[in-house]
């Protein structure tokens, strides 16, 4: 959406299989909230993606998921151990130190 709220696209369509319970971020916590939808958006730094949380289809269990906001399409980026969930995600631009990773 525009930084005024117009021209707002929905960029996922979270539907929560019923085979699964609503996620605890941490299972038996005191007060822990109840997980339902994709949560905790984060733009790249380039712009081109969002990284967020959602349940994965397959286990129930929140995940690390980005969105190409061109074509759209979803990835996920995590596979979990059972009982662990992903609740928060955040980019970071790699510090100019001369480096390279490759």
């Amino acid at each position: 959406m525009n930084a005024d709220g117009s021209a707002q696209r929905k960029l996922t369509s979270f539907r929560r299989n019923l085979r699964f319970d609503p996620v605890e971020p941490v299972p038996g916590g005191a007060n822990a909230p109840t997980l339902r939808g994709d949560i905790t958006p984060a733009w790249s730094p380039d712009g081109k993606f969002i990284v967020f949380c959602g349940q994965s289809i397959r286990t129930g269990q929140y995940e690390l998921f980005t969105i190409n906001l061109v074509t759209r399409k979803r990835t996920q980026l995590t596979h979990s151990a059972p009982g662990l969930n992903h609740i928060s995600a955040a980019w970071s631009v790699l510090p100019k130190t001369g480096l390279s990773l490759g």
